[in-house]
């Protein structure tokens, strides 16, 4: 079933498979933290001047891209019954995340779960906003959570921190994208030199022939172009030459 943060669960539209209508929105998801998993979600119902009923998540059926699906509106049970049989309860988002060493390292901003075991698998801790834009969100495993409690959560000492997002990352693909866009025009450029005369001879930094104009461009003319620097000036010679 894949992932899904918790920020693209919230808000979808829950259907009903029996009869295809629309039961309300998701409002809120309940998280069982001592297990960290999904307990169920809560559902703002429209036809009952607002009210909010709730759904277990073993009666969910399925959470798309654009809807939370259940079996019937039978499944519907009331929100105040179900906190009352749940144990500690503590909000998640936005809560501050601390280190067992007492380091602070920001706020949750977002969660990702696993659909078919409900599970939390990472957290997202956002920095500030000025931080977030130019490094992205700092993203917690599951694994080093220790706990989570009624004013902070607290993760282990030597949490990874990895980034996602932000203008660092960006410029990181925008760069790895140039040196690959790079490395094309090189191999074209060797390509078209390959077998070609030259139309001028092409020396290098220490004043050697690399290749004397009217010799054919071989492959050890090409490495010792590209050695030198000279590989486009190659091609441009190559273009020159009269056949």
């Amino acid at each position: 079933m894949g992932s899904k943060k918790a920020s693209q669960t919230l808000g979808l539209v829950v259907i009903a498979l029996d009869d295809g209508q629309k039961i309300g929105e998701v409002k809120d998801l309940v998280l069982d933290v001592d297990g960290m998993r999904l307990r169920a979600v809560t559902v703002r119902h429209p036809g009952v001047f607002g009210r909010e009923r709730a759904i277990a998540f073993e009666d969910v059926e399925a959470i798309g891209k654009d809807a939370l699906t259940i079996r019937s509106r039978q499944v519907l049970v009331s929100k105040k019954a179900l906190m009352k049989s749940m144990g500690r309860k503590a909000p998640l988002l936005n809560a501050a995340v601390l280190t067992e060493s007492g380091e602070r390292l920001g706020e949750v901003s977002d969660f990702t779960l696993d659909l078919k075991m409900g599970s939390i698998e990472e957290l997202e801790v956002s920095r500030g906003l000025l931080k977030d834009i130019a490094g992205g969100t700092m993203v917690i495993s599951a694994r080093d959570i220790l706990t989570i409690g009624a004013n902070a959560v607290i993760v282990s000492a030597g949490v990874e921190k990895r980034s996602r997002g932000g203008i660092e990352e960006t410029l990181a693909r925008m760069g790895a994208r140039a040196r690959l866009i790079r490395r094309d025009a090189i191999l074209k450029e060797e390509e078209y030199c390959l077998g070609k005369v030259a139309g001028r001879t092409i020396k290098g930094g220490g004043n050697e022939v690399i290749i004397g104009q009217g010799e054919v461009i071989g492959k050890e003319h090409i490495e010792a172009a590209r050695a030198e620097g000279k590989l486009h000036e190659l091609a441009l010679a190559a273009g020159l030459a009269v056949v």
